[in-house]
Protein backbone atom coordinates (compact mmCIF):
# COMPACT_ATOMS: atom_id res chain seq x y z
CA UNK A 1 0.00 0.00 0.00
CA UNK A 2 1.17 3.51 -0.80
CA UNK A 3 2.16 5.91 1.97
CA UNK A 4 -0.41 8.35 3.34
CA UNK A 5 1.21 11.33 1.60
CA UNK A 6 1.18 9.48 -1.73
CA UNK A 7 -2.49 8.53 -1.35
CA UNK A 8 -3.29 12.11 -0.36
CA UNK A 9 -1.51 13.46 -3.47
CA UNK A 10 -3.41 10.96 -5.61
CA UNK A 11 -6.74 12.06 -4.15
CA UNK A 12 -5.88 15.68 -4.91
CA UNK A 13 -4.77 14.87 -8.47
CA UNK A 14 -7.91 12.83 -9.24
CA UNK A 15 -10.01 15.94 -8.67
CA UNK A 16 -8.73 17.28 -12.00
CA UNK A 17 -10.51 14.53 -13.94
CA UNK A 18 -14.19 14.22 -14.75
CA UNK A 19 -14.31 10.55 -15.64
CA UNK A 20 -16.26 7.90 -13.79
CA UNK A 21 -13.20 5.87 -12.74
CA UNK A 22 -11.57 8.84 -11.02
CA UNK A 23 -14.84 9.74 -9.31
CA UNK A 24 -15.39 6.15 -8.16
CA UNK A 25 -11.88 6.00 -6.66
CA UNK A 26 -12.49 9.25 -4.80
CA UNK A 27 -15.82 8.03 -3.42
CA UNK A 28 -14.20 4.79 -2.30
CA UNK A 29 -11.51 6.71 -0.41
CA UNK A 30 -14.04 9.14 1.06
CA UNK A 31 -16.13 6.26 2.43
CA UNK A 32 -13.31 4.03 3.65
CA UNK A 33 -13.47 3.78 7.46
CA UNK A 34 -9.82 2.69 7.57
CA UNK A 35 -8.39 5.48 5.42
CA UNK A 36 -6.34 8.27 7.01
CA UNK A 37 -8.41 11.39 7.69
CA UNK A 38 -6.25 13.59 5.46
CA UNK A 39 -6.79 11.33 2.43
CA UNK A 40 -10.54 11.30 3.14
CA UNK A 41 -10.58 15.11 3.33
CA UNK A 42 -8.63 15.44 0.07
CA UNK A 43 -10.96 12.97 -1.63
CA UNK A 44 -13.90 15.05 -0.44
CA UNK A 45 -12.38 18.23 -1.79
CA UNK A 46 -11.79 16.55 -5.15
CA UNK A 47 -15.36 15.24 -5.26
CA UNK A 48 -16.53 18.77 -4.56
CA UNK A 49 -14.40 20.12 -7.40
CA UNK A 50 -15.89 17.60 -9.82
CA UNK A 51 -19.43 18.42 -8.69
CA UNK A 52 -18.75 22.15 -8.96
CA UNK A 53 -17.46 21.80 -12.53
CA UNK A 54 -20.39 19.62 -13.56
CA UNK A 55 -23.00 21.68 -11.72
CA UNK A 56 -24.28 18.62 -9.88
CA UNK A 57 -24.62 17.48 -6.28
CA UNK A 58 -25.66 14.03 -5.07
CA UNK A 59 -27.12 14.69 -1.61
CA UNK A 60 -27.62 10.99 -0.89
CA UNK A 61 -24.00 10.18 -1.72
CA UNK A 62 -22.84 13.20 0.28
CA UNK A 63 -24.62 11.85 3.36
CA UNK A 64 -22.78 8.53 3.02
CA UNK A 65 -19.27 10.01 3.00
CA UNK A 66 -17.11 10.31 6.08
CA UNK A 67 -17.44 13.59 7.99
CA UNK A 68 -14.01 14.81 6.86
CA UNK A 69 -15.06 14.50 3.21
CA UNK A 70 -18.48 16.06 3.80
CA UNK A 71 -16.90 19.04 5.54
CA UNK A 72 -14.56 19.70 2.61
CA UNK A 73 -17.39 19.42 0.08
CA UNK A 74 -19.68 21.69 2.08
CA UNK A 75 -16.95 24.30 2.41
CA UNK A 76 -16.02 24.19 -1.26
CA UNK A 77 -19.61 24.34 -2.47
CA UNK A 78 -20.68 26.73 0.32
CA UNK A 79 -23.37 24.39 1.60
CA UNK A 80 -24.87 24.64 5.09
Amino acid sequence: MARVDERDDAAIDLGKYDDTEAFAALVEAAMDPDEHWSVVASAGESIGQIWRRSGTLDSELLSQLRPEARQEIRGLLRLP
